[in-house]
């Protein structure tokens, strides 16, 4: 079995000319992206790389990151790809396992690290080498050697390392190569992490079949998502489930529009849930919808297309070729399971890891005899679809019957006017059943109250189902993978029922916690007082220096405002930036201010924010459109501007468009790893 750099290095003597990678307006072609692996080959020799060195390799969504990765197997390093950003006690722990030669990356941070080196040089001053000069590609000795480490977060907050021999990773690309539709034809978005085993494995088979790939970092611009379809006929996506809330937020309705023009969408990560399953195969009826699951230690192992296997639509999909499943017991005795009698699946083929590094209870505990034990709740029916129910210790036991959370957000999201939910156990306050299911609910409909809910609930769910307590929230947690985080959930819950926990979130805590960005709005004029006090409130936010340098330039006027709308998508189109349109506000703020003064943008963006916390306490919707940042001093701007006083000095940082909303307000997930404790020793 040939491995994806034996088929890169046919792909580039058979079709030199196929472009093989694209990043933003960068490009390379079979031909020449083999020549650039060779040319970073040559230069890892160099620094005394040799076969079997473990080298961590960050990885950002860009082509140097894919063509250091092909370099390291050409000169038969052993590859430990990492996230594009790190906390160094990560890095310094799983150091710590082995001895790690280099760290190629480009994140600053590490610069001071005696093992650090950059990625960007490595491709980018690269040197050629002749045939004669250059030893690889390496020939592989042993199928069993290891080829590349994954790590993922354990149990314990600590990261644990699967360990894949070449067989392995060889297996897990053969896997998908089988399960998905991808063909030599396609254009594949890879907008997902390219450390996480999904995204490496969808990396993996595009290049083993030829595909061209398509790069973009994360999900969080619908409009990049778009263009890069547009701009590059793609024909298929690497996508998770959390992604389309983003999608759906900012696109509208119109994501179907750019989604639809794919072949097919291959999700994992996580399951879509039911409810999204029908949505999206409703309203993108030409493109495929594939799920697929694995995990970091298998890679995917079970696919189902939803269109064509309605009928299974629930289910988890079925195992190619060359994958063995079972559900076992408490004891790992085989079991004929079904729903009423699930248990802990396992599974074994040439796919699965070969270990846990420098962990070998672990390893004993997860691998027995070839089978690779997974702490997923799941049955099997009679046709060999896969159920999955939940991790076993995410299980609820209400008075001893055994509630997946799963099952119960199933039964919730596909409640009318509800947007997502995430479901936990908690010990009942009642100390009769030992646990109840609590359920955590995004509103996408406001009129949605506990009532409705319950009584939705009562007619579907068993009794002991139904959760016991109802929490409202502006966004269920997610992992960076964008998984339900139920820990972060159980933190919620235990601060909000501990001794004085009501005294965190006081009015204005709730006040900005609330906030989020209105793009429609209802014909309800704004009263005067509100407004008066909201542009009060935008004069009184912090000024360096307190110059107070800005001005705020109020329009109502409904032609005015069409005028605006009309005037600045043109000029965005010209000048090719940004405009998602004003739609039909009530009033428009314009902040601008002095570009002399050094601390205008951080004034307006002050003002800004004043402006729109004051609206949502009066339940007022707001939006900033920032478009005119770029674009104030084109003539037909700037003669704009002129005729409501704008000085010529003056940058317009942002328009606030204001409203009563109308209909839906969804809210966009949170990230939940943009804050770090920097002095945690003290």
């Amino acid at each position: 079995m040939k491995t994806e750099l034996e088929r890169v290095l046919c792909h580039a003597k058979e079709m030199p000319d196929k472009i093989a990678l694209r990043f933003k307006k960068q490009s390379l072609t079979y031909g020449e992206m083999v020549e650039e692996i060779k040319k970073a080959a040559f230069k890892l020799e160099k620094m005394d790389v040799h076969p079997g060195d473990y080298i961590l390799l960050g990885a950002p969504s860009r082509m140097e990151y894919i063509v250091a990765y092909l370099a390291m197997h050409y000169v038969g390093a052993i590859v430990i790809p990492m996230n594009k950003t790190n906390a160094m006690e990560t890095v310094d722990y799983i150091c710590s396992l082995f001895p790690v030669r280099y760290f190629f990356t480009d994140d600053t941070r590490m610069k001071e690290r005696a093992d650090y080196a950059s990625l960007k040089e490595l491709c980018d001053n690269a040197e050629e080498a002749g045939e004669e000069v250059l030893k690889g590609p390496y020939s592989i000795q042993d199928e069993n050697q290891i080829s590349e480490i994954l790590f993922t977060t354990g149990t314990t907050g600590r990261p644990k390392g699967a360990v894949f021999s070449y067989k392995g990773i060889a297996a897990n690309t053969q896997n998908t190569v089988q399960g998905s539709i991808m063909e030599e034809s396609d254009v594949l978005l890879l907008p997902v992490p390219l450390n996480h085993s999904f995204g490496l494995r969808m990396m993996r088979t595009a290049l083993y079949i030829g595909a061209t790939i398509v790069l973009q970092s994360g999900f969080m611009f619908a409009k990049e998502l778009e263009t890069n379809i547009n701009e590059y006929h793609c024909t298929c996506l690497a996508c998770v489930p959390s992604a389309l809330q983003i999608i759906y937020q900012q696109a509208g309705e119109r994501y179907a529009e750019f989604l639809g023009k794919l072949r097919y969408i291959e999700f994992s990560t996580g399951a879509l849930d039911v409810a999204t399953r029908k949505k999206i195969s409703k309203e993108l009826p030409d493109t495929k919808i594939i799920n697929s699951w694995g995990s970091t230690e298998t890679g995917g192992v079970l696919f189902i297309e939803i269109q064509s296997e309605r009928e299974k639509i629930e289910s988890a999909g079925r195992p190619v070729e060359g994958v063995k499943i079972k559900v076992v017991d408490a004891e790992g005795n085989e079991i004929d399971s079904s729903r009423d009698n699930p248990g802990r699946l396992a599974m074994s083929g040439d796919m699965i890891m070969s270990e846990y590094c420098n962990n070998s209870e672990l390893t004993q505990q997860t691998i027995r005899n070839g089978w690779l034990f997974t702490n997923d709740l799941s049955y099997i029916d009679s046709e060999g679809y896969v159920y999955l129910l939940g991790r076993i210790d995410d299980i609820i036991n209400v008075g001893g019957e055994k509630v997946a959370p799963v099952e119960v957000e199933k039964y919730v999201n596909e409640i009318e006017g509800i947007l997502e939910s995430g479901c936990i156990g908690v010990e009942d306050p009642k100390k009769m059943l030992g646990q109840v299911p609590v359920i955590y609910i995004v509103k996408e409909n406001q009129e949605i109250t506990e009532e409705i809910i319950w009584k939705r609930l009562g007619q579907c769910m068993p009794p002991y189902m139904i959760p016991q307590y109802i929490r409202f929230t502006d966004n269920v947690p997610k992992n960076y993978l964008g998984k339900t985080d139920r820990k972060e959930l159980r933190k919620k819950w235990d601060g909000e029922n501990q001794e004085g926990a009501e005294t965190v979130d006081n009015e204005i805590i709730k006040n900005m916690l609330s906030r989020r960005s209105v793009r429609n709005f209802s014909d309800r004029p704004i009263e005067k007082t509100y407004l008066e006090k909201i542009l009060e409130c935008a004069r009184f936010a912090p000024s360096g220096h307190n110059m107070q340098t800005w001005k705020f330039t109020v329009i109502q006027n409904q032609n005015n405002i069409s005028r605006l709308r009309e005037i600045t998508q043109k000029v965005a189109k010209e000048k090719k930036t940004s405009f998602y349109g004003f739609l039909n506000p009530k009033v428009l703020i314009v902040v601008s201010n002095d570009r002399r003064n050094v601390c205008a943008v951080q004034d307006s963006a002050c003002a800004i924010e004043n402006i729109m916390l004051a609206a949502n306490s009066y339940g007022i919707g707001s939006c900033w459109l920032n478009s005119w940042i770029e674009i104030s001093d084109e003539d037909i701007i700037r003669n704009e501007l002129r005729t409501y006083q704008i000085p010529d000095t003056h940058i317009v940082y942002g328009i606030v468009a204001l409203g009563y909303p109308s209909g839906i307000v969804k809210t966009p997930a949170k990230k939940q790893d943009t804050i770090v404790y920097a002095d945690k020793g003290e």
